[in-house]
């Protein structure tokens, strides 16, 4: 019966369809009301399908699934997508673990109350499917209350997508969940919806510290998204770690943002997400001052200032220049982009070491670049220093951006000298590597060959005074580039003027 344009309700006499062995599908109807309890007596069906097309916005099957399903004992697949079903899940659901192996589907609905922890029992479930049913697994889409239920760790051979997507849960992210070390797919642990924007409304949100055990998920190369939380504290280097260089994870589809990293986390929460009165906060730690990376030029030895310990926040307003006392508990810095400052960038951003994207592009600084930025060891998202009035050498410091992977741009500003053979350290970078439109001179590194995850822009034209044979190792990354540019506005391919010795002092 799938794929049709059937309306009205659905038969209770399916139910009597009992030698059924293989598909109950109605997908992709027009059915309305309820489920009939009925349907619990397929007990020969393989797969339990009763979703709608995702292009639905009313109307559908209503009401609550009923517990008879439960008795399916031989059903693999379960699916019951953009519908209107309500109350609570069936615990009782939780009794398909004896065959359920490929996918429990149930977004889109309005299901209230908790997630059964009976579901834990579905430790069969994979996911592994292809074509129309790759993007199923364990998702459940609706204003559920109460807790991820630790149990749902259970889940070790899940292979597809791990999804909870509501607007009502108030909890932590369960450690166990780590322990799915074979999730390819996604990870969603979100308060946006799965296709579309925030959640008019939404109330809840996962709070705490991100467990360091979801590390461990190692087999992921799709999508993360923890996004629209509470989730406070550092963000763990196991879990930054899976969108590194060995993993192949879309680093569009690591998504944490809309959180309070960086913000201590609390013991207990008040209802507006914030420290109970009763906790006492702790004073900002003081930032030690890091040791120099042996394989990296060693940092200036003079102090940084300690900022003022009432420094506040960032201003609201667009000054002239920025704070030299900018706050040490940064993560993301994207508002100082196109913000109308000038002057020069100062030393002490080197002290906010949590720093995990930096994008002071298209403003109107000038000076050097601090090489205390080298201390920011943590760059994960994007240096984006571009459309600027910056001068002098590029400091070869920022070779410490060992795991930086989308973006890195000096690009259109007034920078001289060489191309620092350190920024070949950068191994990770997989978007952008632009440093067009400058004043660099002299050949180009072989060292930037160790950029082989590059795949959108190597950019270096508009240099002039670049010159010298391009190495053939650099050379040989263009075949997988969508925008390579080298030769433009410079003398890559020709020799390199030969240094004037400086005259011999004249004596009297």
């Amino acid at each position: 019966m799938a794929d049709n344009y059937l309306d009205g309700a659905l038969p209770s006499e399916c139910g009597s369809l009992t030698g059924m062995t293989r598909n109950f599908r109605v997908t992709n109807n027009q059915f309305a009301g309820l489920v009939p309890t009925e349907l619990g007596r397929l007990s020969k069906v393989q797969r339990m399908s009763g979703s709608r097309a995702g292009s639905a916005t009313s109307g559908g099957l209503n009401g609550p699934l009923p517990t008879e399903l439960g008795g399916l004992s031989v059903v693999q697949y379960f699916e019951f997508r953009h519908q209107s079903l309500t109350s609570t899940v069936p615990s009782q659901l939780g009794n398909l673990h004896a065959k359920l192996s490929y996918y429990f589907d149930i977004p889109h609905n309005s299901f209230t109350g908790t997630i059964p922890t009976e579901l834990g029992r579905l430790s069969k479930l994979s996911g592994t499917l292809t074509g129309s049913d790759y993007d199923k697994g364990f998702v459940v889409q609706s204003a559920f209350t109460g807790t991820i239920p630790t149990e749902l760790g259970h889940m070790t051979g899940l292979v597809n997508r791990f999804d909870i997507v509501n607007s009502e849960i108030v909890a932590t992210i369960p450690t166990e969940l780590g322990r799915m070390s074979q999730l390819q797919l996604t990870l969603h642990l979100t308060q946006t919806y799965l296709y579309g924007g925030a959640i008019s409304g939404a109330t809840g949100g996962l709070y705490g510290a991100i467990p360091t055990q979801l590390g461990n998920l190692v087999a992921l190369t799709s999508s993360i998204s923890l996004r629209s939380n509470k989730l406070c504290g550092e963000l763990p280097t196991q879990v930054t770690a899976l969108s590194s260089s060995q993993f192949t994870i879309n680093p569009d589809q690591f998504r944490v943002d809309g959180n309070h990293l960086g913000t201590r986390c609390c013991e207990a929460l008040n209802e507006s997400y914030t420290c109970a009165p009763t906790a006492i906060p702790s004073p900002l730690p003081t930032t030690p001052r890091p040791s120099p990376l042996p394989t990296l030029s060693a940092l200036p030895t003079t102090s940084v200032p300690t900022p003022s310990p009432t420094a506040t926040d960032l201003p609201t307003t667009n000054p002239a220049h920025l704070p030299t006392n900018p706050p040490t508990e940064l993560i993301y810095v994207t508002e100082w982009t196109n913000a109308g400052y000038s002057g020069t960038i100062p030393t002490e951003l080197g002290r906010c070491t949590k720093i995990i994207e930096l994008d002071v592009s298209r403003n109107s600084f000038e000076g050097s670049i601090p090489t205390e930025l080298g201390y920011l060891t943590k760059m994960l998202i994007r240096f984006d220093f571009g459309t600027n009035s910056l001068s002098a050498a590029i400091p070869s410091e920022l070779g410490a951006f060992s795991k930086l992977y989308k973006t890195f741009s000096l690009a259109s500003n007034g920078l001289t000298a060489t191309v620092p053979t350190q920024l070949g350290l950068m191994s990770s970078l997989r978007n952008h590597f632009k440093l067009e439109s400058n004043f660099l001179s002299s050949s180009l590194p072989s060292e930037l060959a160790s950029m082989t995850r590059l795949g959108d822009v190597f950019h270096v034209n508009g240099n002039e005074a670049m010159c010298g044979v391009l190495p053939a190792e650099v050379a040989a990354l263009s075949g997988g580039i969508d925008s390579w540019q080298v030769a433009d506005g410079t003398s890559i391919g020709t020799g390199c003027p030969t240094p004037q010795p400086s005259p011999e002092p004249t004596t009297s």
